[in-house]
């Protein structure tokens, strides 16, 4: 669309990607990240993707190493 943006990978603890924290962490994590790079205010569109540990070890995906 020819908006700037910016794409995260983050890795989370399996403690911080359990279902009872899950939200809560990942929202405080995008909005310190946002707030730290000020997307809103540069125009960057931030979008971000997240895996446990388990996860993200279990992938042969070199994006997630």
């Amino acid at each position: 669309m020819g908006l700037a943006s910016i794409f995260f990978n983050i890795v989370l603890t399996d403690e911080a990607s359990r279902p009872a924290r899950l939200r809560f962490v990942t929202q405080n994590v995008a909005l310190t990240l946002m707030n730290q790079l000020k997307t809103d205010e540069s125009g960057v569109h931030a979008y971000f993707n997240f895996r446990s540990q388990s996860e993200a070890a279990g992938i042969k995906d070199p994006a997630w190493a």
